[in-house]
């Protein structure tokens, strides 16, 4: 399904039979797709259709009084009717207050997929100075592998600078890593007047995951591309 944010079956809560071999929850806990708040919905008006073995229910956000709407799938194979549980959870509309970690592809060195995986998981929790200096731990570690270990103690600034002598970096990615640089400073050190918001994080978390794309993914799929044209036929 698409537009809808997909859950787990092990965020419902208060299962209960509903004679048709289909368990319906009484309760779901995600993060409200209107406001951003994490949020225990009470289900309500739920209608399970026996032919499609589809359900449907409405909840309410105690936060925002926002309204989505949760359908349940259950699959009619043998397991799954034996199970009883839905085969898939979705949660309408789409929660835009969260952010995808970057699938975890062989490309990416496991260290530097970790911490954006950290950095994405501090932002949707909302802690905004934790995502700040993830990515800045994130950022570090992405040029650290772009360098001589003999080079990998240097400070970020001159991490950049070492990688772009042997990396074609454009001046507008290294502006964007410098940007992300002084960025994650706010997060290492409080400063009342610019505390890290949503906004910044945000923005933060998207320039990560473009440079990921583009050091290490991107390269990959290109020397792929070029394998399969040059592979006789």
């Amino acid at each position: 399904m698409s537009g809808g944010e997909v859950l787990a079956v092990q965020d419902c809560r208060g299962w209960a039979d509903n004679g048709q071999q289909a368990d319906l929850p009484k309760s779901v806990r995600a993060q409200c797709t209107y406001c951003g708040d994490w949020c225990a919905f009470i289900l309500s008006g739920t209608q399970f259709n026996v032919h499609s073995r589809i359900a449907t229910a409405r909840s309410v956000c105690a936060g925002c009084d926002g309204k989505p709407t949760f359908v349940f799938v259950y699959d009619d194979s043998k397991n799954a009717l034996a199970s009883k549980k839905p085969s898939s959870i979705v949660m309408f509309p789409a929660n835009d207050k969260t952010y995808s970690s970057p699938e975890n592809n062989t490309a990416i060195p496991d260290a530097v997929w970790r911490s954006m995986e950290a950095t994405v998981n501090a932002y949707n929790s909302r802690n905004y100075s934790a995502a700040m200096t993830t990515g800045r731990r994130t950022l570090e570690g992405v040029f650290k592998y772009m360098v001589a270990e003999e080079h990998q103690r240097l400070n970020l600034v001159k991490l950049i600078a070492k990688a772009s002598e042997t990396v074609d970096l454009t001046e507008p990615l290294t502006r964007l890593s410098n940007a992300i640089r002084e960025g994650g400073n706010l997060g290492a050190h409080f400063d009342m007047e610019k505390e890290p918001d949503d906004l910044m994080a945000r923005q933060l978390v998207e320039l990560l995951s473009y440079l990921i794309e583009y050091l290490y993914v991107l390269p990959s799929q290109i020397e792929a591309l070029e394998k399969a044209i040059e592979a006789p036929t």
